[in-house]
This record gives C-alpha cells, structure tokens and sequence, in this order.
C-alpha cells in the first residue's frame, strides 16, 4: 500500500525490496496430530516440562508473538496470530515463507513457543515442532469457500 509515483524518504531502498521479493504472506494450516499432542503436553507434561500452552481460540503468548517456520533444518519464515477456526475446524496461522516455500500444499514445521523467554506472560515450557501445510492467504475467500468438502 505504497504509492511509488511520489517521492519520500526511503522510496528507493522500498521500491527495491518490492522488486525483489524475498518472501510472501500465507496461511500455515497445522497440523491436527501435532497441536493435539501439544496441548496434552502443556497439561500434562510427560518429560516435567510442559509444552507451550496452546490456548483457543486465539493461543497467543506474547505481543507481537513470531514462531519460526523451518524447512529442512533451515528457517524458511515466519508464524504470526495463529488461531483456532471453527470454519475450517484446525488451527492456523498467517505465515511469512520464502517464496520457494511458498505454494500450497508445501510441507513447513511451525516452531511452537518461546525458547528461553524473558517475558513475564511466558511461562517456562519446551519448545515444540508442529508440521504445518502452507494454503492460500487470505484463507477463507480461497480455501473454504471454493472447497468441495
């Protein structure tokens, strides 16, 4: 939402990250399996350590909460505002992923919590993999209302 036919501080070094778009915004459909197993952890800790609590509808822990998004071992993006949709019947989240990451159907894992936190509102917890699927954003318009399902 920049308008590039003015002039303004920074307008260059903008337009020109534009142009070489690194990554793109999409939704991160998680895994059911996974998020299950991670809210029986956070309760129920098997190893004394609990889980980052997954707490729905909305399970954010901190402001401006990013969990990582790995492909292969490498970090391959970002996770924000994950919630549980009642419409689609999962959690997701809006994901930030490298483009070669980007189309949908590609397999990510979502990197849940906060490794050593300093933040009051985080209580201490084992930081958790959950396998996600990258979808289309934004993800009602184009996954739930053109579904078959």
């Amino acid at each position: 939402m920049i308008d590039f036919g003015r002039d303004f501080i920074g307008r260059d070094a903008l337009l020109e990250k534009a142009n070489n778009q690194r990554r793109t915004k999409v939704t991160l459909e998680w895994n059911d399996e996974d998020a299950a197993a991670v809210m029986q952890d956070s309760i129920f800790p098997a190893n004394g350590t609990p889980a980052k609590f997954l707490n729905m509808p909305m399970p954010m822990y901190a402001t401006f909460q990013v969990d990582a998004v790995m492909k292969q071992g490498k970090v391959a993006g970002i996770s924000t505002w994950p919630s549980f949709t009642a419409n689609a019947n999962r959690f997701i989240s809006l994901g930030l992923v490298d483009l070669e990451h980007a189309q949908s159907g590609s397999e990510v894992t979502l990197v849940w919590g906060e490794p050593e936190s300093r933040r009051n509102t985080v209580e201490k917890h084992q930081v958790r993999e959950i396998r996600a699927k990258v979808a289309p954003a934004p993800y009602f318009d184009k996954v739930i209302k053109t579904s078959k399902h």
